[in-house]
């Protein structure tokens, strides 16, 4: 019984220690990368959340979990950002990536990336590829076309001069 007792203890000591430790190493922490060249397309991959921002800036924003906010690799390759994040990572610790856009034309999402908006952004038309699980939640003052392959979802907010078209692959 007294060794039933000191092992419970020991277990229970144990769980909360590694709660403890999980608590804190999931601090949120920011980092910022600055754009060397413009670029006109996104391409994100992995387990980030883009969030398009309407402003007039170089400057991009990182925040999250320490780990994973340090493993996101980001790129400009011929007008095209490259956003590419830690795979197989949980929602919980999923990095946001704050991308300031003036005119954007396409955005590619593959590997459970995420894309949203922070307001409305402005793009005449804006091409959203979705290639696997991703979620869509973007308000643009421009037309929008979304082409992917049923595996994802999305909601979008129209206003009274923009177009819509949504096309399966």
């Amino acid at each position: 019984m007294k060794k039933s007792f000191f092992l419970m203890v020991a277990l229970v000591a144990t769980a909360i220690s590694s709660i403890a430790n999980d608590n804190t190493h999931s601090a949120s922490v920011s980092r910022n990368w600055t754009a060397d060249e413009s670029f006109t397309s996104i391409s994100a991959k992995g387990n980030v959340e883009v969030v398009l921002v309407a402003a007039d800036s170089k400057t991009i924003s990182l925040s999250g979990n320490e780990k994973q906010v340090q493993s996101v690799h980001l790129n400009i390759e011929n007008g095209e950002l490259k956003i590419t994040g830690a795979r197989g990572c949980s929602e919980k610790t999923r990095t946001i990536v704050y991308v300031p856009v003036q005119q954007l034309h396409k955005v590619t999402l593959k590997g459970g990336s995420n894309l949203s908006s922070r307001g409305r952004i402005t793009s005449a038309k804006l091409h959203i590829r979705i290639e696997g699980v991703s979620k869509v939640n973007v308000k643009n003052i421009g037309d929008i076309v979304i082409d992917s392959d049923d595996r994802h979802q999305f909601n979008y907010e129209k206003s009274e001069k923009s177009i819509i078209r949504i096309e399966k692959a």
